[in-house]
């Protein structure tokens, strides 16, 4: 975390977008909770603005706590989806870039936010609720999600993905100029469609991986990444 924030402070960035899993369990033990906010105040000290979105680990009310009073600090913290994503907005001169931030949600708990109406799969849901997003506010969209896209690949410590149900298609995104996902550990993408990855390594099938966080930069003309390498303090390694 420590490296994550020189490497904000050193590129000059505008914000963090932490994709979700902020902790590992509900209810996170006091250790994590301090950690993560000391993070955020490191960044918060630097003049950087953060944007998180609940995962499927976080208990969304928990981690909104307070969202309304940290937002006006540059903290923004979505907590349960219920319809249309919530969005930040960031100018630089005339050109506006906006952030739309979709936490980790189950398909049958979006019931009382569509009029009843039952969705049997999160493709099913994420049609009903990506058409809302007004793309009407800014220059340049960005999605910031936390999803399982079709054809990812997993990793050991991740909760295991059955079937079908949770699985989303990549096309969903098409409206969007860039889609910073959470979820999964390995960092791999899909076009402008990126998991970041995990910043380390939480079971064997990920030794060896190269994590990294993702430098993105728009501009009026375009839509730019570059991954900055995060190196361990103890790298894991596999012994037979």
């Amino acid at each position: 975390l420590a490296t994550i924030v020189e490497q904000a402070v050193t590129e000059g960035v505008r914000a963090v977008l932490i994709a979700g899993d902020v902790y590992d369990r509900p209810v996170p033990p006091a250790e994590a909770i301090a950690l993560f906010s000391d993070f955020l105040e490191r960044l918060h000290r630097a003049g950087i603005a953060t944007l998180t979105i609940a995962g499927n680990h976080d208990s969304a009310e928990r981690l909104c706590f307070a969202a309304p009073l940290l937002a006006r600090q540059g903290v923004h913290v979505a907590g349960e989806c219920r319809g249309v994503p919530e969005v930040v907005i960031f100018e630089e001169g005339d050109h506006r870039v906006a952030v739309h931030l979709l936490s980790h949600f189950r398909p049958a708990a979006l019931l009382p936010y569509f009029n009843g109406v039952r969705f049997e799969s999160s493709e099913q849901a994420l049609r009903a609720i990506l058409p809302l997003v007004d793309l009407s506010t800014a220059d340049h969209h960005l999605l910031l999600a936390h999803l399982f896209v079709s054809g990812s690949v997993t990793s050991d410590s991740e909760l295991p993905v059955i079937g079908t149900v949770d699985a989303v298609p990549s096309e969903l995104f098409s409206r969007f100029d860039y889609v910073a996902l959470g979820h999964l550990h390995r960092p791999q993408a899909f076009g402008s469609v990126v998991y970041a990855g995990s910043p380390l390594c939480y079971s064997f099938s990920e030794a060896g991986q190269q994590k990294s966080a993702v430098l993105l930069e728009v501009t009026s003309k375009s839509v730019t990444t570059r991954r900055l390498p995060l190196a361990p303090i103890h790298a894991m390694r596999e012994v037979k």
